[in-house]
């Protein structure tokens, strides 16, 4: 069973993956982006109540390719 976990506020789309992953860099914002598909969409801030699928954590290298959320 995929663990979840609820936006309280407006949070930066990498402070959220700092906070469920461990870290928000080294693969840790691609995996939430990856575990959560479409929420790159949604922009620089995590709207309040969004329900997010929790990756399970990530190793220290990263295992994706870097994604930049906010464009080129």
């Amino acid at each position: 069973m995929a663990r979840e976990t609820t936006t309280a506020d407006e949070d930066r789309i990498d402070v959220v993956a700092k906070g469920v992953v461990g870290r928000e860099r080294d693969g840790g914002l691609e995996a939430l982006l990856k575990a959560n598909r479409g929420l790159a969409a949604k922009g620089l801030f995590v709207p309040a109540g969004t329900r997010l699928v929790v990756p399970d954590p990530v190793s220290a290298s990263p295992v994706l390719p870097s994604i930049n959320p906010w464009g080129d």
